[in-house]
C-alpha cells in the first residue's frame, strides 16, 4: 500500500469494521497522506495506515508503517469503536512485531478496550507528537523499542492499562 492521498476526505490503507478472526500481516504500508482540513479527530484531513472500527480477535503483525502524515491527525494503527464509550466493546486485538516510521501524529491510537501492544519498534526522524496514545482500558503495552524524537512516548489516558518491559 504505497502513495495514497486524499484530497477531500481522509486517506487509510485498510479500513476493517464490524470484522472478527481477521489479520494484517507482513504488509507495508508507505506514504499515506490527506489534505488537511485544519480540525484535529474528525475523519477529513486524517491519514491511517490501517484503521480497525468494531473489529474483534484480530491481528496486525510484521508490518512496516512509513510515512503515514497528515498535519491533522496521522496515525499509522488506529483501532477504534463506534460506541460512545471506548470502554463499551472489547476488542482482543494485537498488534506485534510491526515496524514504525515517521509518522505525523501518533504510531498507535486505541479507542477501543482489550488491545495488546508487544515486540514492536517505533522510529522517528522528525519530533513525533506520541508513538503510542492509548483512550481505552485493557490495554497491555509490552517490551515495545523507542528511537527518536517525540514528545510523548506513551500516553495514556484511561484505567486499566499494563505496561511492561519498554527501551526508551
Amino acid at each position: 500500500f504505497s502513495n495514497f492521498y486524499g484530497a477531500t476526505s481522509g486517506s487509510f490503507g485498510i479500513h476493517l469494521r464490524d470484522c472478527k478472526n481477521s489479520s494484517v500481516k507482513t504488509s507495508k504500508f508507505d506514504m499515506i497522506e490527506a489534505n488537511t482540513n485544519g480540525v484535529v479527530g474528525d475523519d477529513v484531513g486524517s491519514s491511517r495506515g490501517i484503521l480497525f472500527t468494531d473489529t474483534t480477535e484480530s491481528i496486525i503483525e510484521s508490518c512496516e508503517f512509513d510515512r503515514i502524515v497528515s498535519a491533522d491527525d496521522g496515525d499509522a494503527v488506529h483501532i477504534a469503536s463506534s460506541v460512545n464509550t471506548q470502554q463499551a466493546f472489547f476488542g482482543n486485538i494485537t498488534i506485534r512485531n510491526n515496524m514504525f516510521k515517521n509518522v505525523s501524529r501518533s504510531a498507535i491510537k486505541i479507542q477501543q478496550s482489550g488491545v495488546l501492544i508487544n515486540d514492536n519498534e517505533f522510529v522517528s526522524t522528525d519530533t513525533l507528537e506520541y508513538y503510542i496514545r492509548s483512550y481505552a482500558s485493557n490495554v497491555t503495552i509490552e517490551n515495545n523499542r523507542f528511537i527518536g524524537n517525540v514528545q510523548i512516548p506513551i500516553f495514556i489516558g484511561s484505567n486499566n492499562i499494563d505496561l511492561y518491559a519498554h527501551h526508551i
